[in-house]
């Protein structure tokens, strides 16, 4: 063998099997799992050893960069990447709130304008005709654009009443000053300090 993991905690994740305490590998595949005694008769002059000082051992993870607790977290938001429109939007939220009439704060991602009819973002008044009774935050597929609804402009503290403008964007930096480009810093960091 090329190398013997042993005095571990080894989880095959195999129904009905125990936790072993040693692996066999050779040319990077496990060969035998077992009991240190079991593993430890197969060593050679060359098998590299490896204690695993009762350190938990599992298989494998190879992780294809899906941001597996992004992913997690997704399938607790609205799912936008169908909506073909603004109308779309507001009828996939609603039906994801019918569902989930617990929710203190509405989340949702994968919108984007440039596949609609429309072609402009939407508005927190697009958002206000879902619900004005708890915050709505729905970020862009791209990640960096997020658009909120008037109860999350309340709930963060914006107590000025400030018009989009026609084109339907708009950025709001903390001191009440519109910024024409997307100010993601100050979005994200304002959205995650509201306590619901």
């Amino acid at each position: 063998m090329d190398k013997i993991f042993y005095n571990g905690k080894v989880y095959t994740m195999e129904p009905g099997w125990s936790p072993q305490t040693a692996v066999a590998v050779q040319d990077g595949i496990i060969q035998r799992v077992g009991s240190d005694e079991e593993i430890l008769e197969l060593k050679t002059e060359q098998t590299q050893l490896i204690d695993l000082q009762g350190k938990t051992m599992l298989p494998g993870f190879t992780d294809s960069h899906m941001h597996l607790l992004s992913y997690g977290y997704s399938l607790e938001k609205v799912n936008f990447y169908s909506a073909g429109c603004i109308d779309d939007l507001v009828t996939l939220a609603k039906d994801f709130l019918a569902q989930r009439p617990y929710l203190t704060w509405l989340q949702g991602r994968g919108w984007n304008q440039e596949y609609w009819s429309e072609n402009r973002f939407p508005t927190r008044y697009d958002l206000d005709r879902i619900s004005t009774d708890i915050p709505m935050s729905f970020t862009r597929a791209c990640g960096h654009i997020i658009v909120v609804n008037s109860k999350a402009l309340e709930v963060m503290g914006s107590r000025r009443k400030r018009r989009s403008p026609s084109a339907g964007s708009s950025t709001w930096m903390r001191a009440g000053s519109r910024s024409a480009s997307s100010a993601k810093r100050p979005a994200i960091s304002c959205t995650t300090r509201c306590r619901i």
